[in-house]
């Protein structure tokens, strides 16, 4: 429970549960839930387990998980966007100059590529990490 009291976190979950049952009785069924509910309810999912909130906060799993992804992923909606990914950048220096280096990549496609390096050739990871993702360097 990563350090914190117990009793701590029943407390925000009933009282996000209470916030939620509120709520639901001021509107119709099948209403948009608020996006303050539902980032409330992303924040508890991401401690404590989605299906554990969405159990206790009568929600859809998937729907929470969607909203859960949405907030703790932001560079896949920035490449959805269109946007240029970032590119960490590895300076020669950084390398080593003998031995072993495992350089392991992910697009937002989900495709891996993994770069295993031995010895003191090293290949132009720019261009690799560009060609890898379907971007210029």
């Amino acid at each position: 429970m990563s350090g914190r009291q117990k009793s701590e976190i029943p407390r925000r979950l009933a009282r996000a549960a209470s916030r939620f049952a509120a709520w639901r009785r001021t509107h119709a069924a099948h209403t948009r839930i608020p996006k303050s509910l539902w980032t409330a309810a992303a924040r508890l999912a991401a401690e404590l387990g989605i299906s554990y909130t969405a159990t206790r906060l009568k929600l859809n799993y998937n729907d929470l998980k969607k909203h859960v992804d949405a907030t703790t992923s932001p560079s896949k909606h920035a490449s959805a966007a269109g946007q240029i990914p970032a590119f960490l950048e590895l300076p020669a220096s950084a390398l080593p100059s003998s031995g072993e280096c495992l350089i392991e990549l992910e697009n937002t496609a989900g495709s891996k590529m993994r770069i295993h390096i031995k010895g003191s050739h090293t290949p132009d990871l720019v261009a690799l990490s560009a060609a890898f993702c379907g971007v210029e360097p």
